[in-house]
């Protein structure tokens, strides 16, 4: 990223919140195993699609060869509506979750400071 766009500073930083999830995988933050951290958000309860990144990792997957989970359809009904389908939660959920956490992280520091200012200027 940086080779490419040398003269945008920022788009370091943007790629490194895009790709936090991606943390997970490391055994200090969770361990969890390559085809649980995916880039991709992908449907569950059925065969993998062969367009989901890393494709080659969920064979480690416990589901990968499960009776029912790992048929086309799975537990689902064809053509039963995306209203119905059940999501992976990867790398995009957890950097929403930690982006959410820092904002209100933000609000509490906000809260405290404005309090701090306000017992320092009581008159």
């Amino acid at each position: 990223m940086r080779k490419d766009y040398p003269d945008k500073d920022w788009l370091c930083l943007v790629g490194l919140i895009h790709d936090l999830g991606k943390i997970l995988a490391h055994s200090l933050f969770g361990n969890e195993p390559q085809w649980a951290v995916v880039g991709d958000t992908f449907v569950v309860g059925c065969e993998f699609s062969d367009k989901i990144c890393f494709y080659k990792y969920f064979e480690y997957n416990p589901d990968y060869e499960h009776k029912i989970y790992g048929t086309k359809y799975g537990i689902y009904r064809p053509n039963c509506g995306l209203n119905n389908l059940h999501l992976s939660w990867g790398k995009y959920f957890y950097k929403n979750i930690t982006i959410l956490i820092i904002y209100v992280y933000i609000d509490v520091l906000r809260y405290d400071y404005n309090k701090f200012i306000l017992l320092i200027h009581r008159p």
